[in-house]
C-alpha cells in the first residue's frame, strides 16, 4: 500500500510538472506582455529554461540557454551583465508561439521558428551564471542597425537607429522560484526585427 501511494505521490509530481499554465497576454498602453511558465532543465552544460503556456489544448514555448562567461558592467546605481542567450525550437510549441506572437504584435508570421536563436543580453536584474536567481534580460535581435558597445554588448542609445525592420529588443524575465516568465515588449517599433529574427 505504501509503495502503491509513493508511485501515485510521484506519478502527480510529473503530471503537475509536464502540464504548462494558461497562457495571459496582457495589453497596456499599445504594449504587449506574454506571461508563461518557465522550468529549469536539469543537465550539463548551461543553465537552460523551458518557457511554455498553454492556450487551450494547444502548447507554446521554447527553450532558453543563458550562454556564458558573463561580463560584469558596473556603475555608481547598479550594475548589469553582459552575454548571449539562445532561444531553441522545441518544434510544433515553439511553431505556435512564433505565430501567436505575430498575431498579437498585428503581423503575419510566414514561416516556423528557427531551431537556435542566439543573442546578445543584458540582464538587468540577477545573475545569469547563479541558478534559481530570478533574472530580468534584455535581449537584442541584431540587424544592419546594429552597433556595437565598448563593453562588447549592443549599443543602448535611444537615439540609435531603431526604425530598421531587421532589429529589435525584447524583455524576457525569468523567475525559477515561481516558474513564471514574462516576454516583454520594449518598444512596438521592434516587432518585425524581434519577428524576424525568431523565424527561419
Amino acid at each position: 500500500m505504501r509503495r502503491l501511494t509513493l508511485l501515485l505521490v510521484l506519478a502527480s509530481s510529473r503530471c503537475q510538472r509536464a502540464a504548462p499554465p494558461e497562457l495571459q497576454v496582457h495589453r497596456e498602453d499599445g504594449f504587449v506582455d506574454l506571461q508563461l511558465g518557465a522550468r529549469r532543465l536539469e543537465g550539463d552544460g548551461p543553465i537552460t529554461y523551458r518557457i511554455q503556456a498553454r492556450q487551450g489544448a494547444r502548447r507554446l514555448g521554447f527553450d532558453v540557454a543563458l550562454l556564458g562567461p558573463w561580463k560584469e558592467q558596473a556603475d555608481p546605481a547598479f550594475t548589469v551583465r553582459w552575454g548571449q542567450v539562445e532561444l531553441r525550437s522545441v518544434g510544433a510549441p515553439s511553431d505556435a508561439f512564433l505565430e501567436l506572437l505575430g498575431r498579437q504584435y498585428g503581423h503575419e508570421v510566414s514561416g516556423r521558428m528557427s531551431p537556435t536563436v542566439r543573442v546578445h543580453a543584458v540582464a538587468l536584474e540577477g545573475n545569469p551564471e547563479r541558478r534559481r536567481e530570478a533574472l530580468k534580460l534584455k535581449l537584442f535581435f541584431e540587424g544592419p542597425s546594429a552597433t556595437q558597445a565598448p563593453d562588447g554588448g549592443v549599443d543602448d542609445d535611444d537615439d540609435a537607429d531603431a526604425s530598421g525592420d531587421s532589429y529589435g529588443e525584447v524583455y524576457l524575465n525569468v523567475d525559477p522560484a515561481l516558474r513564471q516568465a514574462c516576454w516583454c515588449e520594449k518598444d512596438p517599433e521592434y516587432r518585425k526585427g524581434v519577428l524576424g529574427g525568431l523565424t527561419r
